[in-house]
């Protein structure tokens, strides 16, 4: 037993059961899941939140959105109409996430674990927990991916079906979280569906930080899209150009690329077949390049 959210012929059904229609918001213009999507005038979810009815909370007495009411009528925001209670699963004190069939609360943990919170799946037919507006948490990964990999107003690249594939293995609530909880590597997927050609190596290193890329690099090595390379030596030849970019004087810079270039990284990529470079061995080649430039300094 969970909040009912909207009602249909057949009663009501909660917000993961809900199926809303998709059309062109009236307001901001984007497509999407739209409340009165039959009308003229169609609104999207985040335009009809801002929307909602503002008043006084008749129990904290705050002026905020009304997210709920009591039995009489009188308005209550988001915190007071969903009050922490006893879990009747784990005895926790919680916000009501679910109830079961004889109206016990439950926590978002327990009713999870609830086999009232599964239910059938509107477009594979899987019994789960589902993720929203009637779909599976796979249905919309699969979904949300196509959407985040095209460019706007467009399809997805040919060139990033490996991408998507790829991303299909992991478990579909973790691509989920990432899709839509961290925006840095949203917009690593969003960057690549601008981008033309197949994703390489060379491509992914073009992007923010390492650790943003390294978990779809992974991935994608792991499908067997992209090759498997040594990712400490790439590491250090990317460290290793910044680091002679910022010596100031040109004879330096060509005394500090030549040495790199003959000595330490000359080295380590002649090292025997199967042996790869340890995190260890680059950082002695970083305290190698450091006294170098100390002592041209």
């Amino acid at each position: 037993m969970r909040f009912r959210k909207s009602r249909t012929d057949n009663g009501g059904v909660c917000a993961a059961c809900r199926e809303i229609p998709t059309a062109l918001c009236a307001t901001c213009g984007a497509h999407g899941p739209c409340y009165f999507a039959a009308t003229d005038t169609p609104k999207c979810l985040p335009c009809s939140a801002k929307e909602r009815e503002e008043a006084v909370c008749a129990s904290c007495g705050n002026h905020r959105r009304v997210n709920n009411r009591t039995a009489t009528g009188e308005p209550l925001c988001g915190n007071c109409g969903n009050k922490p209670k006893p879990c009747a699963g784990c005895g926790g004190i919680f916000c009501t996430s679910g109830r079961t069939a004889e109206g016990e609360p439950l926590c978002q943990t327990c009713w999870a674990k609830h086999p009232a919170a599964h239910r059938p799946c509107t477009q594979c037919g899987s019994v789960e927990r589902l993720y929203r507006h009637g779909q599976c948490a796979a249905c919309s990964r699969a979904a949300d991916l196509r959407d985040v990999l095209s460019p706007p107003g467009g399809l997805m690249h040919p060139e990033l079906e490996p991408v998507f594939q790829a991303l299909l293995k992991p478990p579909p609530r973790t691509v989920l979280r990432w899709i839509h909880k961290i925006p840095a590597r949203r917009a690593v997927l969003q960057a690549l569906a601008m981008e033309r050609g197949p994703v390489t190596h060379d491509v992914l290193d073009r992007f923010a930080t390492a650790p943003t890329v390294e978990y779809l690099r992974a991935a994608l090595v792991a499908a067997g899209s992209l090759p498997a390379r040594g990712e400490q030596l790439a590491r250090l030849e990317r460290w290793l150009v910044k680091a002679i970019a910022r010596v100031s004087a040109a004879e330096e810079r060509r005394i500090l690329r030549n040495y790199t270039n003959w000595q330490p990284l000359r080295r380590l990529r002649s090292l025997p077949a199967g042996q790869l470079v340890t995190h260890g061995r680059a950082e002695t080649v970083r305290m190698e390049f450091r006294n170098a430039a100390r002592l041209l300094e």
